[in-house]
């Protein structure tokens, strides 16, 4: 699935857990892509989980990989890579420290190890005139670092260091135009601390804008590119709302012929294709159009509503931070914090009330129950990455299956044992022998394919054609005799059709280690589905 457009933020959070009810909500609203948060203050034992997210926030439906870089002791950065017209785009997330030293070594270090197409967000604490400063103090983006050339006032040493690094390597700066740091001290000024620094193809649109919300001393920066990402296979379903099963069994009995050949296997394929299509036409024809689910900003608000009582105050709170921005009172100021306040009040009583209508809601006769147990106790293990012997990583899908390839071709090889040629012998003698006369399986019948049905559980997960259990179940008598006849002719004919016979190979990784180390013992597990076991 394609993506048209990414929205990414920069975000300077000072202290992110106190905020996750409110920069939860901000991604939904705003429908954000990835997210470059600064000054997290979370810890290797401190987890945040916000659903449809993962850090470095990347919403969970875009193709992405864990970009490595140079590690640095002077600064802080994380990135990823994810794929932008078909061209490898790594975006990085960065803060540096004000009471660091950082040099120019340090700066082109961290921008030659992005590749060469990159998006640097961050706080980089650097000022310069160049990205709108006011005045120039030591860094740029929140880089820290000051400097006019990105609009400050005035330079800072960091702010020079920044800009000349930039001006070196040509690499480009995207700033927003107002503030991003409003200082509370009453003798400092607003600046722009929080920006982009960018090496992409000059054909790329790119716009930048300040957005009024989120509770901190920074304000987001929100970057819309105008390229076309990779996203994950949405998870198809052939329903997605209440099924007439009057107007599904008519339709299944109008259009149900019993009197089509069944002679050879090309009738035996055409049958079963036509009868799969046939139920599938028939299930969304008695339903409501399918909507799948996808991190649009329209879909993740169906699924996590907000009151409209909450609405009036962010709109209330974000009028009230613009003018407390441009009158700067002290009364202004005291307004907007009082909203803020009862916002995030408002915000975790929803969650609060949202969880406890949840767990109150749960049936332990249904399953539902123990599903939300398991989902709870559940701990996911990061796939490790596919490296190379000179333990680079490995993106690409068609380098990874060629890897794999050779990897299992090298393995799965017939062992070299000395045999006996008169026992190789009689071993061929006995496979070359004609099999026995055995008896014609037994005609299956109408009666039978009806009770394996009901006797089927009903939260069976589909096959690749998405029919499910209850669709299965609620087939009409006609249907069903034609269902038997196939089976019939399958058992005859000693012929499985296409497209009830399905195999996947699965790699199960080592999750102990931390990259997926080619020489360690695998195992294969091949999974086969049919549609008929008897």
């Amino acid at each position: 699935m394609l993506n048209s457009a990414t929205n990414i933020i920069l975000w300077n959070a000072n202290g992110l857990p106190q905020h996750k009810h409110e920069l939860h909500n901000f991604l939904i609203q705003n429908n954000i892509h990835v997210a470059y948060i600064t000054e997290t203050h979370l810890t290797k034992t401190l987890k945040l989980k916000l659903p449809g997210y993962s850090a470095i926030i990347i919403a969970t439906n875009l193709v992405h990989n864990l970009h490595s870089i140079n590690p640095q002791t002077n600064l802080q950065a994380v990135s990823i890579q994810i794929s932008l017209n078909h061209v490898p785009l790594t975006l990085a997330s960065v803060y540096c420290s004000p009471n660091k030293k950082i040099i120019t070594q340090d700066f082109a270090q961290l921008f030659i190890s992005l590749g060469n197409n990159f998006i640097a967000g961050g706080d980089f604490n650097s000022k310069h005139p160049v990205w709108g400063c006011r005045s120039t103090s030591p860094r740029g983006g929140d880089f820290n670092s000051k400097h006019p050339v990105w609009g400050c006032r005035s330079t800072s040493p960091r702010g020079k260091i920044l800009h000349k690094t930039i001006t070196d390597h040509n690499w480009s700066h995207l700033v927003p135009t107002g503030p991003t740091y409003w200082p509370t001290h009453i003798n400092r000024h607003p600046d722009i601390l929080d920006f982009f620094i960018y090496s992409l193809p000059s054909n790329l649109p790119l716009a930048i804008s300040n957005i009024m919300d989120l509770s901190s001393d920074h304000t987001p920066v929100k970057l819309v590119i105008d390229g076309v990402t990779n996203q994950i296979p949405i998870r198809s379903f052939l329903i997605s709302s209440p099924i007439n099963w009057t107007h599904y069994k008519k339709y299944l009995s109008d259009n149900t012929k019993l009197g089509i050949p069944l002679k050879t296997a090309i009738d035996i394929e055409q049958a079963s294709v036509t009868f799969v299509e046939m139920i599938q036409s028939a299930a969304k024809l008695s339903s409501r159009p399918c909507n799948n689910y996808s991190t649009t900003s329209k879909t993740i608000l169906d699924k996590y509503p907000l009151p409209g009582h909450i609405n009036v105050l962010i709109r209330q709170k974000r009028k009230a931070r613009v003018k407390w921005k441009i009158t700067g009172y002290s009364n202004d100021k005291r307004i907007f914090n009082n909203l803020n306040n009862k916002l995030k009040r408002q915000l975790r009583n929803h969650k609060n009330q949202f969880y406890d209508n949840y767990i109150s809601n749960l049936n332990p006769t249904n399953g539902a129950l123990w599903n939300a147990t398991k989902k709870i106790l559940r701990h996911i293990e990061p796939t490790p990455p596919i490296r190379r012997p000179d333990n680079s990583k490995i993106t690409e899908d068609v380098e990874k299956s060629n890897v794999f390839a050779e990897h299992l071709a090298t393995v799965f090889k017939p062992n070299t044992i000395q045999t006996n040629p008169q026992h190789s012998a009689r071993v061929f003698e006995f496979l070359d022998s004609p099999l026995p006369v055995s008896m014609s399986a037994k005609p299956t019948t109408p009666n039978e394919v009806f009770f394996y049905i009901k006797h089927l559980k009903t939260s069976k997960a589909p096959g690749h054609d998405l029919i499910t259990t209850p669709l299965l179940k609620q087939l009409p008598p006609k249907p069903i005799i034609l269902l038997s006849y196939k089976f019939n002719s399958i058992l005859r004919f000693s012929y499985m059709t296409s497209i009830w016979k399905h195999a996947q190979i699965t790699k199960l990784y080592p999750i102990s280690n931390l990259a997926l180390n080619l020489n360690t013992p695998q195992s294969t597990n091949c999974i086969e589905s049919f549609i008929i076991s008897h």
